[in-house]
């Protein structure tokens, strides 16, 4: 998903999500979301995330990885990972 789950519940499955909720809302790291999901994310900076204390680089706590590494911000970069390995790529 690009950003968030607005309006989440335990009970409400990942498909009845809008793509409002999936795509303009900020997630709330402390909470994970799934127990059996793990969250892929951007829209939120890794150095906006509270408490993180690598900003700028890939961030994974709680079942979410958050990529957004601030590649638009002053010493941001563009990061990708791959899934299968948990390899995390960077660019300038």
């Amino acid at each position: 998903m690009h950003a968030g789950l607005d309006h989440f519940s335990e009970t409400k499955h990942l498909e009845e999500y809008s793509v409002d909720d999936l795509v303009w809302t900020r997630i709330d790291y402390e909470i994970p979301y799934f127990d059996d999901i793990i969250v892929v994310s951007g829209h939120t900076p890794t150095q906006n995330i509270l408490g993180n204390s690598h900003p700028g680089y890939i961030f994974k706590a709680n079942h979410h990885i958050a990529i957004d590494c601030g590649a638009g911000k002053i010493n941001g970069r563009l990061a990708a990972i791959c899934l299968d390995t948990g390899e995390e790529y960077y660019a300038r």
